[in-house]
Order: C-alpha cells, then sequence, then structure tokens
C-alpha cells in the first residue's frame, strides 16, 4: 500500500496506476533474471483502468494473496516445511498461463475461488465448499485447503529472494495533450 498525489501545478488528467514486481524466476533449473510480473490492484481497481485523480492523494491497494507475485511459490515453501498436499484447483492461485485472478474477486462473488473435486461444483468460498460436501458427498473425506501463508512468511521470502517493485503512474499532460508517466 501507498499513496500517490500530482505536486505541479497543473496536475496530470486521466491519471491511472500500473504495478509490477522484477524478480527472478527459476524454471526447469534455470534462473531467468529480471522477469516482471503484473501486480494486480485492489485501489484503484485495475479491471476498470486503475483511475486516479491525481490533484488529490490517493491509496494504492495491492493485496498479497495466492495470485500476487509477492506470494511464495509452492518451490519455496516446499523446501521450508511450510508446505501440504492440496485438493485446491487452479482457482485457488495462479497456475501457467491462466490470466492473473484477485482473491478479493471471489470474496466479493464475482468468481469461483474453490471446486468440488468430486462433481466439479464451483464455490467462492471455502466455508461453502465445505457445506457441499457435507451435503452432497457425506461418506467421503473433505477436501484439503490450499496452505495459509502468514505474514512473517511473506517477509521472509521477501528478504530471500530478489523483488524490486516498479509502480507506472501516467496521465495526460493538459498543455500538450501528451501521455506523461
Amino acid at each position: 500500500m501507498f499513496q500517490v498525489v500530482e505536486m505541479r501545478l497543473y496536475p496530470l488528467l486521466e491519471g491511472h496506476v500500473r504495478c509490477y514486481a522484477i524478480r527472478d524466476e527459476v524454471a526447469f533449473g534455470k534462473t531467468q533474471p529480471f522477469q516482471a510480473c503484473a501486480m494486480r490492484l485492489d485501489k484503484p481497481d485495475d479491471e476498470i483502468g486503475g483511475w486516479l485523480f491525481l490533484s488529490l492523494p490517493s491509496v494504492v491497494v495491492h493485496r498479497v494473496d495466492a495470485w500476487s507475485p509477492l506470494y511464495p511459490p509452492p518451490a519455496w515453501l516446499a523446501a521450508r516445511g511450510k508446505a501440504t498436499q492440496s485438493d485446491a484447483g487452479p482457482e485457488a492461485a495462479y497456475r501457467f498461463p491462466a490470466p492473473l485472478q484477485r482473491e478479493s474477486d471471489a470474496a466479493a462473488g464475482g468468481r469461483t475461488a474453490f471446486r468440488c473435486k468430486l462433481c466439479g461444483e464451483g464455490y467462492e468460498t471455502r466455508e461453502a465448499l465445505l457445506l457441499h460436501h457435507a451435503d452432497a458427498h457425506a461418506g467421503e473425506p473433505p477436501p484439503v485447503p490450499p496452505p495459509v501463508v502468514d505474514a512473517a512468511t511473506v517477509r521472509e521470502y521477501l528478504s530471500d529472494c530478489k523483488h524490486e517493485i516498479v509502480c507506472v503512474v501516467e496521465g495526460v499532460d493538459n498543455t500538450t495533450s501528451c501521455t506523461v508517466q
């Protein structure tokens, strides 16, 4: 979370913001340096363009959830004994090449976050999935939830790995009509 404001006499018009995490990724045993990963924003909502009114201070919020590039990957958690085998489907965390999601979309009822492995029904919350499982599949063992990662684990991951956050704020200059970053 951070705050942004335009300090010029004539502020930029139609301001919007984007954030990226620059990090080294390991794929197939090789390190790929300086990979840019888009960070979804909750405020301002990036689904509608991430618009800002730059004349007044605006708070920008990125939620660190299982879809965030700041969230510890499963391999890092497993190497430290913090991961468990989960029944969570692809809706619970980012898996390439799926589009980036936000956990807040599922919390607001905008998409499915949990899917029943037995019948394929989708639910926004884990509690709704457990209620469905108790009603429809009473004889089966309950699904295993994805691992819960606390703030201390995220801090440990960020201090252990190289991450740089780049925030791009851009708008239209009102005298030249040029886009300025």
